[in-house]
């Protein structure tokens, strides 16, 4: 089992923090403030770092933003720990460095996911260099390292939030990957739920969805007709993050995101006769255009796509809900996100209980 170290300021949260990864089996070794957790890390023998955000002495951001300072901290796995009100500034906290964060209140079993997940990365990490001990591995982890300064650096830049909604043109030309999300069984689900609780479903997975968005800096987020619509726009690439890599990362939160929706429709009385929660995402390669409509809906200025892609998505996402996909990928898409997986990388999502590898998908004739 792991060394982990919690640093939280309140006594009762860090107290049930110790107890869950102590019953796991792992070490753990707590602290009320960020000041005192900083100097626990130096020692260097903690393989993963739990912080809530808001501390004395050094906040969360601050912490971690310190300890990727340090060459031998650098990859350290950082999990932060953040209030439902603040989950607008977590960009905040994955550009200071952090790998994942767990939204309070949290279950046991959800932290527990998020530790195994970031503690399994290091270890395959660990292996890999292990197996390759050599001048080529040297240079790669510094590449890698200075891609992630030169990320993290962007991402202090640039409010991501800002380029959403870009007020000072009338079309805005996009390429790159394209994502429609919805979730599968939809009927099913109206018929078994409540209109209040159908809502606070739509509402909780989409808003996962968008949280996963902005963390892997998606370029353009908006609905199209029931499903959520992300773009990750080529031209924004940078020799240290391209939209294919953006792309992946936010496929591989699938399965946490699912974990997680599982978890809560649980607590539903009303779902006891509905099917398990899964999540529907559709990719594809293409352009799309987004037009400026001024004066319309009260004169609120809205952005709208159009485009063949539209309909080209639409064909996808409807043959992925005919044949209950959790995932299809165009081959478009497909020849793209090839290009973003390194040699030794497989990409899995684990729904249900099962790998679904990324699915090769033809569009459907018109």
């Amino acid at each position: 089992m792991a060394l982990i170290v919690v640093c939280e300021d309140d006594a009762a949260t860090r107290a049930l923090i110790t107890a869950v990864l102590s019953k796991a089996g792992h070490d753990v070794e707590s602290f009320d403030n960020g000041l005192a957790a900083y100097v626990r890390l130096l020692d260097g023998d903690a393989e993963l770092l739990i912080s809530d955000v808001q501390m004395p002495f050094k906040n969360g951001f601050e912490l971690i933003a310190d300890i990727r300072q340090e060459s031998e901290l650098v990859d350290l796995p950082c999990i932060l720990l953040t209030s439902l009100q603040e989950r607008a500034h977590m960009r905040i906290g994955m550009t200071s460095g952090a790998d994942d964060y767990v939204t309070k209140p949290f279950q046991p079993s959800e932290l527990l996911e998020a530790v195994d997940s970031q503690l399994k990365r290091s270890m395959q990490r660990y292996v890999e260099q292990m197996r390759h001990v050599d001048t080529n591995v040297k240079r790669a982890v510094g590449e890698r390292t200075n891609e992630l300064m030169e990320l993290f650096e962007k991402r202090l830049r640039t409010e991501l939030q800002s380029r959403w909604v870009r007020t000072d043109m009338s079309t805005l030309q996009l390429r790159g990957s394209l994502l429609a999300c919805s979730f599968l069984e939809v009927e099913a689900w109206q018929r078994s739920l409540p209109q209040t609780q159908m809502a606070e479903l739509v509402r909780l997975y989409f808003s996962k969805l968008s949280d996963c968005a902005a963390l892997f800096q998606a370029d353009h987020v908006q609905f199209v007709g029931q499903s959520l619509m992300i773009v990750f726009d080529d031209s924004q690439d940078t020799p240290s993050v391209n939209h294919r890599t953006r792309t992946l990362r936010l496929l591989q939160s699938l399965s946490s995101i699912r974990s997680s929706m599982q978890a809560h429709v649980q607590q539903l009385q009303a779902s006891a006769g509905a099917p398990s929660f899964m999540p529907c995402i559709v990719a594809h390669r293409d352009s799309i255009s987004l037009t400026k409509l001024e004066g319309i809906a009260g004169g609120v200025d809205q952005m709208v796509p159009v485009g063949q892609a539209l309909g080209d998505m639409a064909k996808l996402l409807k043959t992925a809900h005919a044949l209950r996909w959790p995932l299809a990928v165009s081959d478009a898409s497909w020849s793209e996100l090839q290009q973003g997986l390194h040699s030794d990388e497989q990409v899995q999502i684990k729904l249900n209980a099962k790998p679904w590898s990324l699915i090769r998908a033809s569009l459907p004739a018109a």
